[in-house]
Order: C-alpha cells, then sequence, then structure tokens
C-alpha cells in the first residue's frame, strides 16, 4: 500500500511541475502583453489573469491531495527511510524543481506587477488629461454660448 501512495504522491509532484510550467508560459505571455508599446490588449491579459487563476485551483487541489497522502504514509516513511530512499530521493529533487519553479514565477509576477502597474499609472494619468481637456472644452462651449452677439463697432465717419 505505502508503495502506490508513494507513487501518487510523485505523480502529484510531476503534475505540480506540468502546472508551473504552464503558469510560467502565461507569465510570459502577460509580459508580451504588457511590454508593447502602445494599447494593451485586455482581453488578451484577461485571458492570460484567468488561465493562470484555473492553474492555480488546480494547484491547490494537488497540495491538498498530496498533503492528505502525506499524512497517511508519514509515520511509516520515518520508520522506514532507508526501505523508500529512492523514492524519497526522487521526491526530493521534484520539490526541488517546484520551488526554484515558483521562485521564477514570484520573480516573473513582480515584473508584470511593475509593468501592470506602469500601464494603469498611464493610462490613469491619460484620463486625466481627458477629462481635463473635455472639462477645458466644455467650459470653452459654455462661454461661447452665453455670450451675446456684438455687431462691429466701428463707426463710419463719412456719413
Amino acid at each position: 500500500m505505502i508503495p502506490s501512495y508513494l507513487a501518487m504522491m510523485a505523480d502529484s509532484l510531476d503534475r505540480k511541475i506540468e502546472i508551473l510550467n504552464r503558469i510560467e508560459e502565461e507569465n510570459g505571455k502577460q509580459h508580451d502583453i504588457l511590454s508593447k508599446t502602445g494599447t494593451v490588449d485586455m482581453d488578451a491579459f484577461d485571458a492570460t489573469v484567468e488561465a493562470k487563476g484555473e492553474l492555480i485551483d488546480e494547484l491547490d487541489k494537488l497540495n491538498d491531495g498530496f498533503e492528505s497522502l502525506f499524512s497517511q504514509v508519514r509515520e511509516e516513511l520515518d520508520g522506514n527511510k532507508e526501505k523508500y530512499k529512492e523514492e524519497i530521493t526522487a521526491m526530493q529533487e521534484k520539490i526541488r524543481t517546484i520551488t526554484a519553479l515558483s521562485g521564477s514565477i514570484q520573480a516573473a509576477e513582480a515584473r508584470n506587477r511593475t509593468l501592470a502597474e506602469k500601464y494603469f499609472a498611464d493610462a490613469k494619468k491619460d484620463m486625466v488629461i481627458g477629462k481635463k481637456s473635455a472639462k477645458a472644452a466644455l467650459d470653452y462651449y459654455h462661454n461661447m454660448a452665453r455670450s451675446t452677439f456684438t455687431p462691429p463697432q466701428y463707426l463710419d465717419s463719412k456719413h
């Protein structure tokens, strides 16, 4: 029974690595979207955020399953480390890979957050400028509408 639990745990770790690689891909897409000069494709950006959300939900389920399995075999593993040394070593290596991927993802997330903050700050600034321009145009329109027509004040002295 323990070997099958260990195999399931190893499969869970492999699946986590796959999901983390997919999250890295989505981070790369986000970086490309946010790095483009001009307008940002918000639909594409939202799609990457949604995809990452689904992947993170999957990771959470895998983590819960792994923890559940580990709690069932913990005592057996602690008592028989030599017997399961190969499986433990293989899982430790996978956990190191997961840790490295997690660090890489966190760094990419920080870079993307900086790009997103810059984009939204610029967009807010553009909106403020647009709002001021619209207000100035509206004020001008109101001032011109309130002014009354004044005929030319030039008098012809020949009459």
